[in-house]
């Protein structure tokens, strides 16, 4: 499964942020400063409570500091992925995975309605579009919503294909291994593939063969890797034409 490995304590490259960036928006930096302290200070519960309010708040939204913007709901929902390996009930942890999906797709809808001028006043560092995708998938597979993965990566899709990677690709195929049964553990092989087909997914995987075949032609791959996915949607497609029938 392609979860993409974060630490309450570390920094990734993709999530790292400056701690001596001077946003103007006093608001909003300070809500961004506290949530920075508290969860470098192990008050986990008070930066997630914080933080998730701050990160819905549209009142300190309102200015035009699109990268103060950019470094709360990211790194706010970055800690609301990681915080879900800490929690041991189950429940409870489904309800930090809802939470964590509620930011990313706050992120992705605060991306999508930048223009590219707004857009091009932020750092490349705060273009982080492509591992939000990732992690809003990520975050429906710990929230146990397969189904509303395959959904929502087929409408960002549709609206702007630019948004996926690689790893967004793996994370929605992983996903579709777990259809219908919500199993994404089980062995990743052309069997289990079938057998998911046969169980009433096929729309499904699809979708995402459509999708792949279109993502292949704007995406840097090297002509190997774009082979390898070619022969991908060729079998999805064949499994699908077969259904019901002999392979």
């Amino acid at each position: 499964m392609a979860l993409l490995a974060i630490s309450l304590t570390g920094s990734v490259p993709c999530f790292s942020s400056s701690q001596s960036e001077d946003f103007p928006d006093k608001e909003l930096t300070a809500k961004l400063n506290e949530f920075r302290s508290l969860r470098e200070n192990s008050h986990f519960i008070d930066a997630l409570q914080l933080g998730y309010d701050a990160a819905n708040n549209e009142s300190i939204f309102s200015n035009s500091n699109y990268a103060a913007q950019e470094s709360l709901i990211f790194e706010v929902a970055v800690f609301h992925l990681e915080y879900i390996d800490k929690i041991r009930n189950s429940d409870q942890a489904r309800r930090c995975a809802d939470k964590a999906f509620t930011l990313w797709k706050r992120y992705i809808d605060w991306f999508d309605k930048l223009s590219d001028e707004q857009r091009s006043t932020m750092h490349g560092s705060h273009i982080r579009i492509v591992p939000a995708v990732v992690h809003l998938g990520n975050s429906l597979i710990r929230k146990s919503d397969l189904f509303q993965l395959y959904d929502c990566y087929a409408n960002i899709a549709a609206g702007n294909l630019h948004y996926f990677g690689t790893d967004a690709m793996t994370v929605w195929k992983d996903g579709l291994y777990g259809c219908p049964d919500g199993n994404v553990a089980k062995p990743h092989t052309a069997a289990s593939r079938k057998n998911s087909i046969e169980n009433g997914c096929d729309e499904h995987w699809n979708n995402y063969a459509a999708t792949l075949k279109d993502w292949i032609g704007i995406a840097p791959l090297r002509n190997s890797t774009k082979i390898k996915y070619l022969r991908e949607i060729e079998q999805i497609e064949r499994e699908i034409k077969n259904l019901g029938g002999e392979s």
